[in-house]
Order: structure tokens, then sequence, then C-alpha cells
């Protein structure tokens, strides 16, 4: 602390007589600001140094990860002497010092998104992702740092972690029916073997996963067991999983559903996944049925105008059993270049109204060879594989 100037204070009285209450009164209206003084100096020089730097404390991540395991979460507590809001940014960053890889800096969030639980308590978190490649088995370095509004760093949070080199489960011989009908109850054996390459690891966890034909998904795990008796399996601890399964499971739908099989361990390391498709139909399932077909009678060779063919289908199922509509087109001669010319039902480019049955087709005849009459085959086919009757009709090409 720094050293006061000595002060000294001389006070002369007047020459003239004072009573002994103005004579006090006279002293202190001297003596009071001359002690404010001195007590401001000394609350000037007392203390330490006032902190302004963020700290960054009590940071959280596995110590041990597993490769193939997918992702994790790290977290971090900050604290700053101005108050949460003065902080800007709060970073991690991970290195892998035996192949000599510098990792970046990347923002953690407290805003209750991103891995973070709560908004604004301080606590920063992010999900990061997991190790996959074969070599990135071994020991890393995490750090964290902080930085405020007027660009104070906190100090820097250093641990290690360890990435053990772990393999993922192994799917194989998948056993499932190709085709289920909708209005048949009974249920189907659905089979696979799973294994894990690693001697000391288990499999924990067998299951699918169903997407209906327009991508969604009932939002189910159907756990698969491999117990003996369960679900349809056979043998207890053979590595072969079972389920049955009925096509009441493919609701709501018809068409090809997706399964996505998968196997977890006992570090949470999940497999790749395996893919199978079962087709869910009416056993009476009856094909699409052409009903007419609008298009002109005579086109010019000449004309660049389009023209429009409209063919009304319909299904016995509905609509939506219908997969694709299509002609090919016959020289006068009969033969073909044996290309197929899908129809829409989709409410544009011609098309009057979508999901109306009324398939269309813009052509143009322009510089067609040769002239004569030529023949439009019509096809359609539903969802199922079942192809229509076809329809004909004939158009002449003139110059």
């Amino acid at each position: 602390m720094p050293n006061l100037p000595q002060l000294s204070l001389k006070i002369q009285y007047p020459e003239m007589k004072m009573s002994r209450g103005k004579l006090v009164s006279k002293f202190f209206s001297f003596i009071i600001p001359i002690a404010s003084i001195f007590i401001l100096g000394l609350s000037g020089c007392s203390g330490k140094h006032k902190i302004t730097n963020p700290e960054i404390y009590n940071a959280m991540y596995p110590d041990t990860l597993y490769r193939n395991a997918g992702p994790f979460y790290v977290e971090v507590s900050v604290r700053d002497p101005q108050g949460l809001d003065d902080i800007e940014s709060v970073e991690y960053k991970i290195d892998f010092p035996a192949v000599g890889t510098i990792g970046n800096w990347t923002s953690l969030t407290d805003t209750g998104s991103g891995g973070d639980s709560t908004a604004g308590d301080g606590r920063y978190a992010w999900l990061v992702s997991g190790f996959t490649d074969q070599d990135s088995a071994g020991q890393y370095k995490m750090s964290f740092r902080a930085t405020d509004r007027g660009n104070h760093q906190s100090n820097v949070l250093e641990d290690w972690f360890n990435v053990s080199a772990n393999h993922i489960p192994v799917l194989s011989d998948l056993n499932a029916p190709d085709t289920m009908y909708s209005d048949f109850p009974e249920s189907s054996l659905i089979a696979i073997y799973a294994m894990d390459p690693d001697p000391d690891d288990q499999i924990s966890e067998v299951w699918f996963e169903i997407f209906r034909p327009d991508g969604s998904t009932n939002e189910q795990k159907y756990t698969m067991l491999d117990d003996g008796f369960s679900g349809g399996d056979s043998i207890a601890g053979d590595g072969r999983y079972s389920l049955r399964i009925s096509s009441a499971e493919m609701d709501q739908q018809l068409g090809n559903f997706q399964l996505l099989f998968y196997a977890k361990n006992n570090h949470e390391v999940v497999s790749e996944p395996l893919k199978a498709f079962i087709h869910i139909m009416p056993s009476n399932n009856e094909p699409p049925v052409l009903l007419s077909v609008a298009a002109p009678d005579t086109l010019s060779s000449s004309s660049p105008d389009t023209s429009y063919l409209i063919l009304e289908v319909t299904d016995p199922q509905g609509l939506n059993d219908i997969d694709s509509v299509w002609f090919q087109s016959f020289r006068p001669n009969g033969s073909s270049n044996g290309n197929r010319y899908y129809l829409h039902d989709d409410g544009v480019d011609g098309d009057q109204t979508a999901g109306d049955g009324a398939f269309t087709i813009g052509i143009t005849s322009y510089g067609a060879s040769p002239l004569g009459l030529w023949r439009f085959e019509f096809w359609a086919r539903d969802i199922h594989g079942a192809v229509s009757d076809s329809l004909d009709k004939y158009i002449r090409i003139v110059e």
C-alpha cells in the first residue's frame, strides 16, 4: 500500500474572544474534512486486485469411451464475477497427441438444447460425435475454456480420457418372409444371428424397427430374444434371435415395409443396420382397371403444339393401390422403340386434379416419322405387382 502524505494541521484562533461552544464547532469544521480524506485514502489502498476473468470448473465427460459406441455428452460449469450474462463463449477441443492431431475449439451451449438440460444455469454442454475410425483408439486430451464480453479468457481446464478399440456387433443370416397378407392373422417367424468379434464383449440387445411404405414409423422397438422359448426362439444362447409378428404390426398401409435390424453389446456399441423388406397385400388382390382414354384422333408432324393423353384408371383396392401408369407407342409397321412413357395424377404439368384417377401426359408430334396410323398401348400396375389389361388408342400422324 502506498504511503499516505503526512498531514499537519495548525489551527490558529482569532484574537477575538469566542465562546466555548463556538470554539468546539470551529475545530470540528476543520478536522472532519481531513479525517474524510484519510479514510478515503485507506479504502482506496486496501484489499486485493478485483477478479474480472471467467472461471471454468467441474467438467464432466466419460473417462473411457468405446469406438463405434456413438455420440457422448460433455459439459462444464462456468462462473463470472460480472454475472453469467457477461459470458461470450464456452468452448471445448479434443486433441489426439499420439498421431499429432490438434482439435478445433467448438462451442458448447447453455440454451437448453444440443445436450444442455437447463438454459441459463451456467452449465454448458454439447453432444459430441463418437469415434468410429479404425485407428481412433488411444489417449485423448479434453480442454475447456471460456471468454467474456470484454475478451477476458478463463483458465484452460484439461484432462485425459481413453478410447478403447472396440468392434461393432455383426448381424447375419436374416430370415424373414417376403410377403404377408393383410387379411391373414397368422404370425410369421423372423430370426437373425448376432455376434460380437471381441471375445470379452456380449450381445445385450437385438431389435428391429418397422418403416411403412410412406417412410413413417410406428416408433416401436421390436425386441428379439435368444432364450429358447420366447418369440419363437428354439435354442437358448446359440446367437440366433427370434420374434414372431403378424401383418397387424404393419398397420394402416399396404405395400413394401422396411425392417431395420440392430444389435448392441455391453458397451452400448450398436451394429450397422441390416435391412429386410416385407410386402403386405390382401390375399385376394385384384389388378387395376383401365376405363377409358381421351386423346386426339389426329396429330400433325409439322405442329409444335403439345397434346394431352388422359387415361381413366381405377383399382378394386382403391386408387392408393396404383403404383404406375404408362404407354408404349407402335409405328404403322408394328415396330416400337420399347420405351415406357409414364402418366401422372399429381395435379401438375397438364393434369387437372391430383388423385382423381385421371392420369395425364403431354406429347408433341412435331417431326414424327413415319406418317400413318400409330398405336398407343396403355397399362397400369399396382403396388403389389399386379398388372391391368391393356387398352389401345390409335392416332393418325399426318404432315
